[in-house]
């Protein structure tokens, strides 16, 4: 993320020792890698949370495109066929009343 190397952190800890003392740095080093964690647990999160939207937006724009292409659709076969205006009101055939049955 910052592009640290290896001496850059020598250096950090070098001055670190030098200001803190060796009493005070391993509670500071702690102190700083549990905010560190917080920092990268609420990134993650806010990177999850914008995905999922992102997610949903496209979902959206893909269910009103088909929603204007069955309009679209309904348009022309009521154009080509006025009796079939009427096709949408028709219930699916898992709700269709028994008296329907197959030949044997």
């Amino acid at each position: 993320m910052f592009d640290v190397g290896f001496s850059e952190m020598l250096v950090i800890a070098v001055v670190a020792l030098i200001v803190l003392g060796p009493d005070k740095l391993p509670k500071v080093a702690r102190t700083c890698g549990m905010l560190y964690g917080r920092l990268q647990r609420y990134v993650s999160g806010f990177k999850q949370d914008m995905e999922r939207e992102l997610a949903l937006d496209n979902m959206r724009k893909a269910t009103a495109e088909a929603q204007q292409k069955l309009l679209a659709l309904q348009a022309q076969l009521s154009e080509i066929h006025p009796e079939s205006a009427g096709l949408a009101e028709v219930e699916p055939v898992s709700q269709a009343s028994p008296e329907i049955q197959t030949e044997k």
